[in-house]
């Protein structure tokens, strides 16, 4: 069923809404209601030009044919990273279509990054580890293809994890994995993992993924999708075997691996 309601001030967005298109108004009011709906799952739509600019999650334009006499067609311009703050997954069979055009299009190692900061604050090394001497700086290594672009350096610049700040480097050779902190292992890695998971073994180094099946392989955390959520499997057998000690707070967004794969 199908409830439609007109209204005329942002407190009377009614608190299951689903849908809310907004009308042509003053950008100051377009501003405060970008900001009550942007981290809730309504879908905003408008007509006005260079609004999916401004945080709407779709905007649509009428526009007229080149060719004389067909007439006019609908343009659909779609904010995707406004779309799935809220919540909101843009389906593929979407983005096929001529009459779409996607903007600020989504990055999930954006996610991904700024989701290391929570992992580490409830994890907590082994005894001995480098992490435990306090003036040490907190190193993220990436081995293999470095997927996050400049993300790492520019989520954490000027930031601390663990109270230390932070360097980033990058490698595609096990040997130069050193004494790092937090090893992210990349897909393109993905024909070495067991090699990798027994050379990361009893060392204080947290290891996480984003590839299905490396949770399983033993990697300690292993990122997912499910919609437009960020995930992520925890194996806490080998982290624990490894002396690490896992906070109940990190299984919030954490799916604990209780069973070797089928």
């Amino acid at each position: 069923n199908v409830e439609i309601k007109y209204i005329n001030h942002i407190e009377d967005i009614p608190p299951q809404c689903h849908m809310l298109y907004i009308s042509p108004m003053q950008k100051r009011i377009l501003a405060k209601i970008i900001g009550f709906t942007q981290d809730k799952p309504i879908l905003t739509l408008s007509d006005m030009e260079d609004i999916a600019q401004e945080g709407v999650q779709v905007q649509f334009i009428l526009l007229e044919k080149t060719a004389v006499g067909e007439g006019l067609i609908l343009q659909i311009t779609i904010n995707e990273t406004a779309c799935h703050r809220a919540g909101l997954l843009v389906k593929e069979e979407l983005l096929k279509n001529n009459n779409v055009t996607i903007i600020n299009p989504f990055n999930t190692y954006v996610e991904k990054a700024e989701m290391l900061e929570p992992i580490s604050t409830f994890i907590t090394w082994p005894p001995g580890a480098r992490m435990n001497a306090p003036s040490k700086i907190f190193k993220i290594t990436v081995l293999g293809e470095n997927t996050f672009g400049n993300l790492l350096e520019k989520t954490y610049r000027g930031k601390k994890l663990k109270d230390r700040p932070v360097k980033v480097r990058y490698t595609s050779s096990m040997k130069d994995i050193g004494d790092t902190d937090l090893l992210f292992i990349s897909n393109s890695m993905k024909n070495n993992i067991e090699e990798i998971v027994a050379f990361t073994k009893n060392k204080p180094i947290l290891t996480i993924a984003d590839t299905k099946g490396f949770g399983y392989a033993g990697v300690y955390i292993n990122f997912f999708y499910d919609g437009a959520e960020l995930y992520f499997q925890v194996n806490e057998k080998a982290a624990k075997a490894s002396g690490f000690e896992l906070s109940y707070h990190l299984f919030t967004r954490g799916v604990l691996i209780e069973s070797p794969k089928p």
